[in-house]
């Protein structure tokens, strides 16, 4: 990798080779794992050692790794420290440009609908909401939209 810092290309490769696998090939053997990251057969057996001992790869029976939940784990650790909203941001923004038209993404928030991150449209006249802002409790399609998705019991409690 071109402008990496020195001294870290033992680690670059060891995470090379984590990244080998992948939902198309979740499973490999250390020869495979070589070639794909283009590193000698004996280096390769060294970083899966050491994948090994930090419980992030397992042998099956017939010299083949996978993953461990222990990658799994890092996954929902990832998701928990990604809001909603960064996620989301890609998709607002070309829809926007798509249609035209101001995106809202808004969940419910002590009983309101609550605007959680928007992209503008670029139209000169425009909706404008900021984050934090309370929409209409039972006007409007987002607050329509977020009742649909409550059991009928909890309709009923927020139209009271």
């Amino acid at each position: 990798m071109a402008g990496g810092r020195a001294g870290a290309d033992s680690g670059r490769r060891a995470l090379e080779v984590l990244f080998a696998f992948t939902e198309q090939r979740p499973m490999a053997s250390v020869r495979e794992l070589a070639d794909t990251v283009g590193i000698p057969v004996p280096t390769a057996h060294r970083y899966v050692a050491l994948l090994r001992d930090m419980a992030l790869v397992e042998e099956d029976t017939r010299g083949r790794y996978r993953l461990t939940m222990r990658v799994a784990a890092l996954g929902r650790a990832a998701r928990q420290g990604t809001s909603l909203a960064e996620v989301a941001d890609p998709f607002l923004r070309a829809l926007a440009d798509e249609v035209s038209e101001t995106v809202l993404l808004i969940r419910l928030a002590q009983g309101l609908p609550v605007c959680v991150h928007g992209a503008e449209s670029n139209r000169p006249y425009r909706l404008s909401f900021e984050v934090g802002q309370n929409l209409p409790p039972l006007r409007g399609a987002s607050a329509r939209v977020l009742l649909g998705g409550l059991s009928h019991a909890e309709r009923e409690r927020y139209v009271d």
